[in-house]
């Protein structure tokens, strides 16, 4: 009861205090606070999307795409059931700090920021050239907010094997962290 209890404080506070105005500009800078932290809520059917979108709309576009993003994988996974354990097109393939606090962070707290998700698995598949299966498995053991239709979704797309493929697409870590955390706050704080 009590988990409950602070599980709906979490979703009401999500919903009041998340600035969902900034979203859209400061959303994939990882020291900053900038994520409803609504992940869990949704993942284990405590509030529905729908609910948030009813909330939400009209306040942010960019927060709203991010929840399509989400149903995107669950129509994948439904029209294509055989994409959880297969890629949807053929593997591709394509070519530090940031990377160590990304994995400490997810070791440590069981959560990680959507932009560290997104480095992290491009440096695995693009960069060490490891099936995204691995990738996905190491997620699956560590994120508590772990959503097997999505986490499969967001490997594919970073491998480029999933609904939309860019064998190009490449999060090149040195640049990423320039851009996303160049004072060196997110990997100071895990390194």
């Amino acid at each position: 009861m009590t988990f409950l209890i602070l599980t709906l404080q979490i979703v009401k506070k999500g919903l009041r205090v998340f600035h969902l105005k900034i979203t859209k500009k400061l959303r994939n800078y990882p020291s900053i606070d900038g994520s409803s932290k609504l992940s869990p809520c949704i993942r284990f059917g405590i509030i529905s999307l729908r609910e948030i979108f009813k909330r939400v709309k009209g306040r942010s576009e960019q927060f709203i795409k991010e929840l399509a993003w989400r149903e995107f994988w669950y129509h994948i996974a439904i029209n294509f059931p055989e994409t959880q354990k297969l890629e949807f097109f053929e593997e591709g393939t394509t070519g530090y700090p940031i990377i160590d606090a990304g994995i400490r962070q997810l070791k440590e707290e069981k959560w990680l920021h959507n932009r560290m998700r997104m480095i992290l698995a491009s440096f695995l598949t693009k960069v060490l050239l490891v099936d995204w299966k691995i990738g996905e498995e190491f997620f699956k053991k560590h994120l508590l907010d772990y959503d097997e239709v999505v986490n499969v979704g967001n490997w594919q797309w970073s491998a480029s094997v999933g609904a939309d493929p860019k064998p190009f697409r490449l999060f090149n870590p040195i640049l990423q962290a320039q851009r996303y955390d160049p004072e060196c706050q997110y990997i100071k704080k895990y390194l």
